[in-house]
């Protein structure tokens, strides 16, 4: 299960403003229409959970996506890309097959999930658009397998361009983070428009009672 205390994805679409700011305390029921939700994605204790709490995790993905209002990275009068800050409480609680691939916060076009999209894919892109810019994205991965020769190991966050295919990565163990603990991590990821740069900070916070 994914709990979250924020967005987990902002879509680009037609729909858009230059300014976009909103805060999400905790979630409920009532706050479901300022989502859409892939089939299995839910409201569930206060949190977003992106996939159902049984069965094999490994064969699942979901996505959740903020429905509001869309955010325009592009800004026509500045001919430059729009600073962005996004933070959430990420929880990846594991059930009793273990946790399964990990999770990612994505910027896409498209708020659809991929067919196809679960297990080593993250719910990013599948075999088919993987590398490709049918659907351009960017995410952050929070890996909780070793999927590919070129995955670093089993714990660590990678920044991915329209690939699942990291092109930065990063370690986590040596810091004591280990997202498949079910552990409370807060996540910021911050991305600045003018010097270009974008960065990702962890913090954990506790253990949940199981």
């Amino acid at each position: 299960m994914f709990s979250f205390s924020c967005i987990v994805v902002l879509a680009l679409g037609s729909r858009s403003c230059s300014c976009l700011q909103f805060t999400y305390p905790n979630f409920n029921a009532i706050k479901m229409d300022d989502f859409t939700f892939s089939p299995g994605s839910t409201i569930a204790d206060g949190a977003l959970q992106i996939t159902p709490s049984t069965g094999n995790m490994r064969h699942r993905s979901g996505r959740v996506v903020y429905a509001r209002e869309t955010l325009k990275l592009w800004n026509n009068k500045r001919m430059a890309p729009t600073s962005f800050r996004t933070d959430f409480l990420l929880n990846i609680l594991p059930g009793q097959n273990g946790a399964g691939e990990g999770m990612a916060f994505v910027l896409t076009n498209n708020p659809s999930l991929p067919n196809k999209s679960s297990g080593q894919w993250l719910g990013i892109c599948n075999a088919t658009t993987d590398g490709t810019k049918t659907d351009p994205v960017v995410a952050v991965e929070f890996d909780t397998r070793r999927s590919y020769e070129d995955d670093l190991d089993a714990n660590h966050i990678g920044i991915d361009i329209n690939s699942i295919k990291s092109i930065r990565q990063y370690p986590l163990s040596n810091v004591s983070i280990i997202f498949s603990s079910g552990s409370d991590v807060w996540v910021s990821i911050r991305y600045h428009g003018t010097s270009k740069l974008f960065q990702v900070f962890l913090v954990q916070h506790s253990i949940r009672g199981r």
